[in-house]
């Protein structure tokens, strides 16, 4: 899977113009979070979907343009898919069995 890790949703000087430079995924220890980079409260992207590991139900957000569902609802079937396999988290080191908790 080809994600993009990080945990800072921080707003850069400029505002994304097209989606690509707009939608952002971040895998985190304890799940995954989409962001729109246009939307942002104090300084700070929101965030319109999230799935957490340890149960992997994905939550989108009433706040989720339509156009990022499907690529969302794709992203988070890869990771729901692994249910009861070990995944490393890039950034941390720390391995998550998804579905199952943090070890």
């Amino acid at each position: 899977m080809n994600f993009s890790y990080g945990a800072t949703m921080t707003k850069p000087e400029s505002q994304p113009q097209d989606r690509s430079e707009r939608y952002h995924m971040s895998v985190m220890p304890h799940g995954c979070w989409w962001i729109d980079k246009r939307e942002e409260i104090e300084g700070d992207y929101i965030a319109v979907a999230c799935l957490n590991f340890s149960d992997l139900k994905l939550k989108i957000y009433n706040n989720c343009p339509e156009e990022y569902h499907d690529i969302i609802t794709r992203q988070a079937a890869e990771f729901q898919s692994m249910k009861g396999k070990e995944y490393k988290i890039k950034e941390s080191g720390k391995i998550v069995i998804l579905g199952n908790g943090i070890t």
